[in-house]
């Protein structure tokens, strides 16, 4: 709880400063704080690292679900609430870092001073906001108010995709509203539905802790075709939200124009938090089915989506004409959501655990190849003067740009498609292992062998972009060829706060590909048996 308590006492900070920016600019307690503006970013980043430490902390204290109620809003804290709260908190402490280099970049632009604070005050305000909403997605004890949040990381984030404010991440935005917002509508008609399954409409509740009970018999086993229409609606709300096919148009819009510390979230973090809200109506409603066929529907359908999702992301990851660089890694985020709900549809305790592993080793693993590109195109930028949407026709490798930059990206782009040894292999191979082993029937072993032929042509794709990237220098342009090509060796300075999150990410990526800490495999483990009771 402490957790949310800071971060509000963020927004009102930042959100006090943006409004004093807008309506009075010349405002003189402005001017002090102008002159001392690297303090936002220091406080924004210990607000990251303290919600870290304190998700740390409970995750090791955790001994069973506890229900708490603060200035009326009841909170329900459970294992994987607490699971999806570290990845949350894990990839805000590395976006904090990235986004003091970029609000600097992006003031050392500005002529005006006032706008300098303006715009840290504007984006640390949304940035706050948008992981406090994340928090309480996972932390909300009411299904009505969890919908609610979910709707607000949209708005919030929105704002963030259109940070620049040029013509493309604005129309990409409004696509994002309008999809996301779309998809929240449908998930309140599956929440109304739950309680049209109620035995006495007079005790109808949407309590999480309640609906989740063992011990309450809530729902008529007569209207158990309310709880089916209920998961309808709200697996094709949360699967567009989340980014999985057919409905994920928004994802590669979305991730391609946002700043890059943004996209590190979106991907990272967002997508993960949305499929947590499905796995939280599973856990709702699943367990209620009276029969086992209908259970096994369910995580046929979710298998299927899983695969849908990674066959539709293939054709885009091996299109050689592509030369959008974090479109690709937006497509990428919907091959990787298609293996986490692959493997939750699997059925078994273990493919879950798997799934909830690889969720948060792909938070880490994209949150360093996003990272890696805003440096390097910071980098660009502070050579040329172009603006984000003006990267025209000389075309430059990343180890032209920066040595160790493009080595990252070489290197986080075999993590990402399930390179030995970094972590994503392990969990893709526990999947795998785990498919094959319940491939007793010939659809089973038609979705295996399509799960594993996608996993092999995603591998070619992205390996073939990147080789073309480090090497051939087909990822950057720019329109100012005054100068010789020798030009790219003065690189802007980038000091150890650019290096560390980049550095941080891929030494746990690495680590964790040998194995995981006893605490987070505990927490998982906790996790799994809340929502595989069914």
């Amino acid at each position: 709880m402490e957790i949310c308590i800071i971060y509000i006492v963020a927004i009102l900070l930042y959100g006090s400063l943006f409004v004093l920016c807008l309506y009075r600019p010349k405002f003189v307690f402005l001017e002090k704080i102008f002159r001392k503006i690297y303090i936002l970013h220091i406080f924004n980043v210990l607000i990251s690292i303290f919600s870290l430490i304190r998700t740390i902390t409970h995750m090791n204290d955790y001994k069973e679900p506890f229900f708490e109620t603060y200035f009326y809003v009841a909170f329900y804290i459970d294992a994987l609430s607490l699971w999806f709260n570290f990845i949350v908190a894990a990839v805000t402490v590395m976006v904090s870092f990235h986004s003091w280099a970029y609000i600097d970049f992006k003031n050392n632009q500005e002529d005006i001073k006032e706008k300098r604070l303006f715009n840290a005050s504007k984006y640390y305000f949304l940035l706050n906001t948008f992981v406090l909403s994340m928090f309480l997605v996972q932390m909300i004890n009411d299904l009505i108010i969890l919908c609610v949040m979910l709707e607000i990381t949209t708005l919030v984030s929105a704002f963030l995709v259109c940070f620049d404010l040029n013509s493309k991440s604005v129309e990409a935005s409004w696509k994002y509203i309008t999809l996301c917002s779309l998809a929240m509508i449908f998930t309140l008609i599956g929440t109304l539905f739950i309680t049209l399954a109620f035995k006495d409409p007079s005790k109808v509740t949407l309590s999480i802790q309640e609906l989740i009970d063992p011990n309450q018999s809530l729902f008529d086993n007569n209207k158990i075709i309310y709880l089916k229409m209920a998961f309808f609606f709200v697996l094709v709300g949360l699967i567009t939200k989340s980014g999985l096919a057919p409905l994920h148009s928004w994802l590669p819009d979305s991730h391609a124009e946002a700043p890059s510390p943004i996209s590190a979230l979106l991907s990272g973090v967002l997508l993960k938090t949305s499929f947590f809200a499905l796995l939280r109506y599973y856990q709702v409603i699943v367990p209620f089915f009276t029969s086992s066929d209908d259970k096994i529907f369910i995580n046929n359908i979710l298998m299927t989506i899983g695969l849908i999702s990674l066959i539709i992301a293939v054709p885009f990851i091996m299109n050689e004409k592509q030369e959008d660089f974090k479109r690709i890694l937006a497509y990428h985020s919907l091959n990787h959501m298609g293996i986490i709900v692959f493997a939750t549809g699997l059925g078994t305790r273990m493919a879950l655990y798997a799934a909830l592993l690889h969720a948060f080793y792909h938070a880490l693993t994209k949150a360093l190849m996003f990272i890696a590109h805003g440096a390097i195109r910071l980098n660009i930028l502070s050579l040329t003067k172009d603006q984000p949407e003006n990267f025209p026709e000389r075309k430059y490798s990343l180890l032209s740009i920066n040595k160790f930059y493009g080595l990252m990206i070489a290197l986080g782009g075999l993590a990402l498609v399930g390179s030995p040894p970094f972590a994503i292999f392990t969990t893709e191979y526990k999947i795998l292992m785990i498919a094959i082993t319940e491939s007793s029937e010939w659809t089973m072993i038609f979705a295996t062998v399509l799960f594993l032929l996608s996993l092999i042509l995603i591998f070619g794709g992205l390996t073939n972009h990147i080789g073309r990237w480090i090497i051939d220098g087909n990822v950057f342009k720019r329109n100012d060829d005054r100068n010789s090509s020798n030009d790219t060796k003065h690189h802007m300075n980038n000091s150890i706060l650019d290096y560390f999150p980049i550095i941080f990410l891929f030494v746990f990526i690495c680590i964790f590909g040998f194995g995981i800490f006893e605490i987070f495999e505990t927490i998982i483990y906790n996790a799994t048996s809340t929502l595989y009771k069914v």
